[in-house]
């Protein structure tokens, strides 16, 4: 996919020689129903682990197969290692449906 192949070069080229960079990065961002979280890894080895479920085969006219190839091209590009994975709250897995509402 261009766009990712375009990210991940202009990384690459912004890291240079990756001198006073850290190699490893973590981010963590608590949001109302998820916990977004990032880690990478800019070794120069480019690799990824995509473990994400997409519910749906179109969002519009957009093919959500197309997520995983943005990020392999961001990957490959910008010699990331990059791990992304969907992890869903343990009070997520349970169907709503079956809940009841607070009696207060």
């Amino acid at each position: 996919m261009g766009i990712g192949i375009c990210r991940g070069q202009a990384i690459a080229k912004a890291l240079g020689d990756k001198s006073g960079i850290t190699r490893y990065g973590t981010f963590f961002c608590p949001m109302d129903e998820a916990l977004s979280r990032i880690v990478l890894d800019l070794s120069g080895r480019p690799y990824l682990v995509f473990d994400v479920d997409i519910a749906v085969e179109r969002i519009g006219t957009f093919e959500t197969e197309m997520v995983r190839e943005f990020f392999l091209a961001l990957a490959s590009n910008s010699g990331m290692t990059l791990p992304l994975r969907r992890e869903r709250p343990p009070h997520r897995r349970i169907p709503l449906q079956r809940l009841r509402p607070c009696p207060w």
